[in-house]
């Protein structure tokens, strides 16, 4: 068993010591239930620190030059764009590319058995 939980002081040391326990304890408790801390430190006789405003420093502006290399790196894109451009226009036109060729050959062939056929007739 506790020693104040049923315990009754006899002498008045045991007296003494209960009642400085119990009030230190009720102290703590009551600070905790209130959130006051204590304040060891007067405060308003240490000075507050200046605040010092903060400049950000500007940087200077940096120069663009145009040199050659840049002229042929525009140079260089200009060509591959318009090579890709006619890339794309034989891409779209290749069927129709297909479809005259093949009518060129079988024009050509009607043509040939045409004119085997006019000679075979001449010939006889």
């Amino acid at each position: 068993m506790g020693w104040f939980s049923k315990h009754e002081p006899n002498s008045t040391f045991e007296c003494l010591v209960a009642y400085i326990f119990l009030g230190l304890r009720f102290t703590v408790i009551s600070m905790k239930m209130i959130k006051i801390k204590p304040h060891l430190v007067d405060h308003t006789l240490i000075p507050k620190p200046r605040v010092i405003p903060h400049v950000p420093k500007r940087l200077p502006e940096p120069k663009v030059e145009i040199s050659g290399s840049t002229y042929f790196n525009i140079l260089g894109l200009l060509v591959l764009a318009i090579g890709g451009i006619y890339l794309y226009y034989r891409y779209e036109e290749r069927e129709q590319v297909r479809e005259r060729k093949h009518h060129s050959i079988i024009r050509l062939t009607q043509d040939i058995k045409e004119t085997k056929e006019a000679l075979n007739h001449a010939s006889q």
